[in-house]
């Protein structure tokens, strides 16, 4: 159905971002509160060219008072989606929008940006392919790695539709992460971090580094489908080295505010119940004998004669320094102690009673 509603798989980011050019708004007449457009970029690592500036929309709700400033470099977070056109769009946040300096600072003295890498994903979709790979190790040895590509589904404030598109994501084969790869299943929902590193022209995707993982839910049977492939152009910045334009350069159109019927695709993700969730497996790290200790058995754990804190407490009658009233006419009196049961010998031959010693103790010369 056209209309049914689609929980969404939504790719957040966070991180700076550089404000290269001013991009309008979308005030009414007589308003000052509305959404503001930039251009800005993500700065990763092309294969043969280096350090790229893969250029971006940059839009969000605000006023001119707490609008953005061109040259600017602002560390904020928010939605970063694929528009229709191939380019990609980046919904921020401006409670948690913050200016940290001006975007000259931010170039080393070999005109390199200190932006490389910075922006880090926190992706919520579907696995539809996994496949291994060669990959290079920390000190610069191989390693295999894992390539998790993912599906993400948002709603597009701009264009007011509902979008899909895919983010590939590199699991290093390290010894974190290397013991891991059999918690990636195609169909199953994942919720993958890491930082964005590279993006991959053939696919017109983001290539992350994964850090953290979570499996959300088991693989689930059914139909993927491959998007497209978009074009792109490039062109050069003395400020952005490297600086290209991802996707079509033409911007999509809106559709009119009257019609409602996008918005009622809309909808914001639900609770799904599953069973399975609360499995060790879901987990990740899972728990190890370093971090888990069990406790121990009462009686593994308790010796003869301890006391233990379930029962802290002696008996009166086996308590030899407790006193007793054993007197009729109030006096109090020490309960002689009773000394242990135990084997009989030489060591502990002596008399019976008091008396007798005391008889023998006279009798001596």
């Amino acid at each position: 159905m056209a209309n049914q509603r689609r929980p969404t798989r939504p790719m957040y980011a966070i991180g700076p971002l550089d404000i290269i050019d001013l991009a309008g708004n979308d005030l009414t007449p007589g308003r000052n509160f509305g959404l503001f457009h930039y251009v800005s970029s993500i700065v990763v690592t092309h294969p043969t060219e280096g350090e790229t500036n893969c250029v971006i929309d940059l839009s969000g709700y605000g006023s001119r008072a707490n609008s953005l400033t061109r040259d600017t470099v602002y560390l904020t977070c928010g939605r970063l989606l694929k528009n229709p056109n191939g380019s990609y769009h980046f919904f921020y946040e401006p409670q948690f929008t913050l200016a940290v300096g001006r975007s000259d600072t931010y170039v080393d003295e070999r005109r390199h940006s200190r932006l490389l890498g910075k922006i880090i994903a926190f992706g919520f979709g579907t696995i539809i392919s996994t496949q291994r790979k060669a990959g290079v190790g920390p000190n610069g040895g191989h390693q295999e790695d894992l390539e998790v590509v993912m599906r993400h589904l948002d709603w597009n404030s701009a264009t007011r539709a509902l979008v899909e598109f895919e983010t590939v994501y590199i699991v290093p084969g390290n010894k974190v992460l290397g013991n891991t790869f059999g918690f990636f299943v195609v169909g199953a929902e994942a919720l993958i971090v890491g930082n964005i590193t590279h993006f991959d022209e053939g696919r017109g995707a983001w290539m992350v580094m994964t850090s953290m993982f979570s499996i959300t839910s088991n693989a689930q049977n059914g139909a993927v489908a491959a998007l497209g492939t978009p074009s792109s152009t490039g062109s050069n910045n003395q400020l952005r080295h490297n600086l290209r334009r991802i996707g079509s350069t033409t911007t999509p159109t809106p559709p009119s505010r009257s019609s409602g019927a996008g918005s009622q695709l809309f909808s914001t993700p639900t609770g799904e119940s599953n069973e399975d969730n609360a499995l060790p497996g879901n987990i990740f790290p899972p728990p190890s004998a370093s971090t888990s200790r069990l406790s121990p058995t009462t009686a593994a754990a308790t010796e003869p004669g301890e006391i233990t804190e379930e029962n802290n407490e002696v008996p009166e009658d086996q308590d030899d320094y407790h006193f007793v009233n054993t007197d009729k006419k109030g006096k109090r009196a020490a309960r002689p102690a009773t000394r242990p049961a135990g084997p009989s010998g030489p060591s502990q031959a002596g008399p019976s009673s008091l008396s007798e010693a005391q008889k023998k103790f006279k009798g001596k010369p």
